[in-house]
């Protein structure tokens, strides 16, 4: 995983962050968020940290399982994500 990520943020209420992804850098999202990634994105679906960090963040309103997406290609490719509720997407440091 890669500590800085190239990415746009798309829309006004209903907004995507649509992020590009080097060869080999990965990012991680909720599972249900992605909204579509490009050829040479490999999607890995699990429960990150166990059962029990499953189930503590089924308690605070997240999801069971966690979605790792890693570009595998040889070229940039991208992967975009969205809630599925109106709000804003702010970058933070």
């Amino acid at each position: 995983m890669s500590d800085q990520l190239d990415y746009q943020i798309h829309g006004d209420d209903l907004q995507v962050i649509e992020i590009t992804l080097d060869p080999d850098e990965g990012v991680r999202a909720e599972v249900g968020a992605m909204m579509y990634m490009e050829e040479g994105i490999k999607m890995n679906t699990r429960v990150e940290g166990g059962i029990f960090s499953g189930l503590k963040r089924l308690v605070t309103g997240e999801k069971f399982f966690v979605s790792t997406f890693e570009n595998k290609g040889r070229e940039r490719a991208k992967v975009a994500f969205a809630a599925p509720y109106p709000g804003k997407i702010i970058s933070l440091q």
